[in-house]
């Protein structure tokens, strides 16, 4: 804890009456920064900074409505930042996650209260949206190989880049040869030197 509670509470008091500086709006926000203590979750849904900056805009923002005569504000402004960062599990859960109940096939989205089938009353696997689409779903287009050179016109590049090497000054004669050629067959420079 950086500051005292009397502190704290002078600082909260001058921010709610627009009178703090942006130092002691920077001391503010570190006393708020030092409580910050995320889940150990270590799953790719869920990004850190993300989750950093729900923490703080909710704390932040819980500074104007801390009542400074009843408790400590700066622990109420703790409990609104985990509260945001709890809302963006769900939210992200709700956007990536869905559940398949084993037997009768029921898929529903991601709840985290509801975790048996009403149907069959077994408890939901948990699946990634993403695997439980079949692929024959998928247009070809995603599974047909992509061929780079009709969607963006190499050749035509690669010729105005042949064309700038020759006009150029600064390279000796072998250099433009090795340069163009390398170009042409595709491959490394030094590889082809």
């Amino acid at each position: 804890m950086i500051l005292t509670e009397t502190e704290a509470k002078t600082l909260i008091q001058k921010l709610q009456n627009g009178q703090t500086t942006p130092a002691e709006d920077r001391r503010l926000l570190l006393e708020i920064k030092c409580h910050y203590r995320p889940h150990k979750m270590e799953n790719y849904l869920y990004d850190a900074d993300e989750l950093e900056s729900e923490f703080l805009l909710a704390a932040w923002n819980a500074l104007y409505r801390a009542d400074i005569d009843r408790g400590d504000p700066i622990m109420f402004c703790v409990r609104r930042g985990n509260g945001a960062m709890l809302d963006y599990y769900r939210k992200t859960n709700s956007e990536y996650l869905i559940k398949n109940c084993p037997q009768c096939g029921r898929t529903v989205t991601y709840d985290h209260r509801n975790k048996i089938c009403p149907v069959c009353g077994i408890e939901y696997d948990s699946n990634l949206k993403e695997e439980a689409v079949p692929v024959t779903d998928f247009d070809e287009s995603f599974t047909s190989p992509i061929n780079i050179e009709d969607q963006v016109e190499t050749s035509i590049m690669l010729e105005e880049v042949i064309e700038f090497i020759r006009n150029s000054k600064s390279l000796s004669t072998d250099a433009k040869h090795m340069a163009i050629e390398a170009i042409q067959y595709r491959i490394d420079f030094h590889t082809f030197a």
